[in-house]
């Protein structure tokens, strides 16, 4: 993709993503600017994780999601899920543990998802927009129990 088309298309993903609506929802957006979103999810009683989504080439490829601890050190603990999403890896590429769904970078490249193409579903950008990725991954955290 042409880098100012991923740009723009970048900036129409994020407009929505303010401090005011992280914060509704127990985020911090440590940094929201092309081709990056850093975002720390925390809440009472629950494990903080920091995700880190590339986006360079959005979107004709998926963010490419590490898995963070708050202070943006590599994850630490693994992360116990009951959905796998929080993937204890390692990814074949990678090497470290990655987010194992639809809308990462990782489980597009992954073998046993070879079928299932990110063209697919590309374009359900209320899912598979960043925006969309962001609260899918949201919900999964929601669901780990600690490790």
């Amino acid at each position: 993709m042409h880098a100012a088309a991923s740009r723009r298309m970048f900036a129409e993903d994020t407009a929505h993503l303010t401090a005011k609506f992280a914060a509704a929802r127990g985020w911090t957006l440590h940094e929201v600017e092309f081709p990056r979103i850093d975002c720390c999810f925390a809440g009472p009683h629950k494990r903080s994780i920091r995700l880190r989504l590339w986006c360079d080439d959005w979107n004709d490829q998926p963010p490419s999601i590490e898995i963070l601890d708050p202070d943006g050190s590599p994850v630490s603990k693994p992360l116990v899920d009951p959905n796998s999403v929080f993937n204890q890896g390692p990814h074949p590429v990678t090497l470290r543990p990655f987010i194992c769904t639809r809308g990462s970078r990782e489980y597009h490249t992954h073998q046993s998802h070879g079928n299932d193409l990110w063209e697919n579903v590309k374009d359900d950008r209320g899912k598979y927009g960043l925006g969309g990725i962001l609260s899918g991954l949201w919900d999964a955290w929601i669901d780990l129990r600690e490790g």
